[in-house]
């Protein structure tokens, strides 16, 4: 007995060297050619007329595979543009993405077309929730928990990059330098707000993407509070020559949103006051990775303003691809008198504040899109196109298949079968929307 516990005493000592993966300071000053941006993304076959912008929602493996259906459809899509053959997926400009979203997009940033061949294996195949649950109740896994630089998200870390990441860095998407530019998504715990992973974010933070593992990004975009800890940053601001740009001065309503991300912004230059950055799941301030364009617009003073200031004056067609894997709350709960569980009471706290939040954000996107393009409409000589295409797990037509989809669990494990239908309804539903074939029909 004595032994036993003189070998848990040395484990949990050695715990204590356990830490987490650490972001890297900037060498020398802020260089806006270096580092993961949109403006370093080069066009490559993509055209600057024909601008496709993709929202890739939270949901675990259910909407890794929603995403990689949408992918599947685009690839399959040919199309003639501008005199030239090509692919519909050729044509994305942007994916934005969260959590179950994000581990399909960062894969794709990664390897391209690389993910038709490789992902599906990689990652439907495999058993992600037991592999990780079984590292986190491990009795191994105790000295490295007692440590207050390491928590159970670094565990899903090192399994993503086990399962798909291999250790690669941001260094390897910039050197990439071509489009689509993917951008990763996470929740700033302490002013909840969306955090986003790519250099001119953290040029705040005197800090380089390059250097930090594409699979912190994604644990940081699926910590989903108590079940997973939060990912940590060192702050390093004011160490690297930042200057923040001027932005237009908003009127009414856009000049307070312009404030409010003004004021978040700006605290990551106090490195006083906050010397660390905590994350969490990027589905608490943005499960449909639609915020941002709204918060770009508050930034520009409008969506024109901020299309003109990173070049994009040439677009004829403008495309917004939302994929959306929400589903249903659970309300099973209401068919008992007895005291809802703690597990049922957590659910219902993770699930029901973002699927309401979320609701609000696509009825308020919508509502800026469509005012803005009623206003360009009305502008003589536009001739600017736009396209809103939605893929929602709740347009599936078929009512016994929506009802089985809308109740597949937020995991990291689903049977083939469940994900080939999610894969398959992708398709469907994209072929479904007026918008996408009014899109293709007018490229071909």
């Amino acid at each position: 007995m004595g032994r036993i516990l003189l070998a848990v005493f040395s484990l949990a000592l050695s715990g204590c060297s356990s830490h987490y993966t650490v972001n890297a300071p900037l060498e020398g000053n802020v260089d806006p050619s270096r580092g993961y941006r949109y403006a370093s993304a080069r066009a490559g076959d993509n055209s600057d007329s024909l601008m496709i912008v993709m929202n890739f929602s939270g949901g675990g493996m259910r909407a890794a595979a929603l995403a990689y259906g949408v992918l599947e459809r685009l690839a399959a899509e040919r199309i003639r543009w501008n005199g030239r053959e090509a692919r519909l997926l050729d044509e994305v400009d942007i994916i934005t993405a969260v959590s179950g979203g994000s581990m399909t997009a960062a894969y794709y940033a990664l390897h391209g077309d690389g993910i038709f061949t490789t992902f599906e294996e990689r990652f439907f195949g495999r058993n992600l929730q037991d592999r990780l649950e079984d590292r986190i109740i491990a009795f191994s896994a105790i000295p490295r928990l007692l440590s207050d630089r390491y928590g159970r998200v670094d565990m899903m870390q090192e399994l993503l990059d086990e399962v798909l990441f291999d250790g690669r860095t941001y260094a390897e998407i910039s050197a990439r330098r071509r489009k689509p530019f993917v951008v990763v998504t996470a929740t700033d715990m302490s002013l909840g707000a969306r955090f986003e992973f790519t250099q001119d974010t953290f040029d705040l933070l005197c800090s380089d993407l390059d250097k930090l593992p594409v699979a912190r990004a994604v644990a940081a975009s699926s910590a989903l509070p108590v079940v997973l800890s939060p990912v940590t940053l060192w702050n390093y601001a004011g160490r690297c020559g930042f200057v923040m740009p001027p932005f237009p001065e908003g009127r009414g309503e856009m000049a307070l949103r312009q404030d409010q991300r003004m004021r978040e912004i700006e605290s990551y230059l106090d490195r006083e006051r906050r010397p660390y950055i905590h994350l969490l799941d990027g589905g608490l301030s943005d499960n449909m990775g639609l915020r941002g364009i709204i918060e770009v617009s508050a930034l520009y003073g409008g969506l024109s303003n901020a299309m003109r200031a990173v070049g994009l004056n040439s677009v004829r067609k403008l495309v917004f691809i939302s994929v959306n894997a929400e589903t249903d709350s659970d309300r099973s709960v209401d068919a008992s008198a007895n005291t809802p569980t703690w597990s049922q009471v957590a659910k219902a706290l993770a699930d029901i504040p973002i699927n309401r939040y979320s609701f609000e954000t696509q009825l308020l996107a919508e509502q800026r899109l469509s005012a803005w393009y009623r206003g360009l409409r009305q502008t003589p000589g536009s001739e600017l196109e736009v396209y809103r295409i939605t893929v929602s797990l709740a347009g599936v037509e078929e009512h016994k298949k929506r009802a089985f989809l809308m109740s597949v669990p937020t995991t990291l494990q689903l049977p083939r079968e469940t994900v080939d239908s999610i894969r398959k309804a992708a398709s469907d539903l994209l072929d479904a929307s007026p918008d996408f074939r009014k899109l293709v029909h007018s490229l071909r």
